[in-house]
């Protein structure tokens, strides 16, 4: 029986310390390691909700995988 490759994500995160309008915040950069896709965010939230949404709808792949095995 061969073993399915486990599902994941990696990412390059880059981050620095900006002046907002009510002080300093901190803003993200994720760069995708496979296809050196970027994306930039204003905020840490919006960082951790595009995870958050790129995990689940991984994970939502790899179940529907599995059931179809």
């Amino acid at each position: 029986m061969q073993e399915r490759e486990r599902p994941h994500l990696s990412y390059l995160l880059r981050l620095w310390l900006a002046e907002g309008d009510a002080g300093p915040v901190w803003r993200a950069t994720l760069q995708e390691a496979r296809t050196g896709e970027s994306r930039s965010f204003a905020t840490l939230e919006e960082a951790f909700s595009y995870l958050e949404q790129a995990t689940s709808a991984l994970a939502q792949e790899h179940e529907e995988g599995s059931e179809k095995e």
